[in-house]
């Protein structure tokens, strides 16, 4: 039997609902990202404002505490000034792509910065450098501060017959 791609993100193993049907207009917008060095973006990552020109991968190292990010500089290009955003796309599509590698020259990208929408936790993609809760917990309330609910899903569904 053929296995087809099963380790990578679908843009449904990260967003759940959203009330513009994935028009790309008022949720989504087309940014800039770049990296210091080539690195690999998926689908769910979140990405922060890099303060001059473009968004980035978000590290431990944008947060001033656990409860605290810091303010880039600059003035972010997303429509509302979001500094964060979750990638949904690349090169012109939602969800048409799955990763992309993102180095010096910028890549364009669809990302989410404000709802009415719903994301899956489980989703979201953080750096592996931001592995305390508490700065997880932070994002999570500034991505539903802007209309982005983030919901945990259930790992698995079992059978029940309601006493039949």
């Amino acid at each position: 039997m053929t296995v087809i791609a099963n380790t990578k993100p679908y843009l449904s193993s990260v967003l759940m609902s959203d009330a513009t049907a994935l028009v790309a207009d008022f949720n989504y917008a087309q940014v800039n990202l770049k990296e210091a060095a080539n690195t690999t973006v998926s689908l769910g990552q979140l990405v922060y404002w890099n303060g001059t020109d473009a968004y980035r991968v978000l590290k431990n190292a944008d947060f001033t505490s656990d409860t605290v990010l810091a303010t880039a500089a600059g003035i972010p290009s997303l429509p509302d000034g979001s500094q964060i955003g979750v990638v949904v796309g690349f090169n012109g599509s939602i969800g048409g792509e799955f990763d992309a590698t993102v180095g010096t020259s910028a890549v364009k990208a669809f990302v989410l910065f404000r709802g009415i929408a719903a994301v899956k936790e489980s989703g979201l993609l953080f750096d592996v450098s931001v592995a305390a809760a508490a700065r997880k917990d932070l994002i999570k309330r500034q991505l539903e501060a802007k209309f982005i609910e983030v919901k945990a899903v259930a790992p698995a569904t079992g059978s029940s017959f309601y006493g039949y």
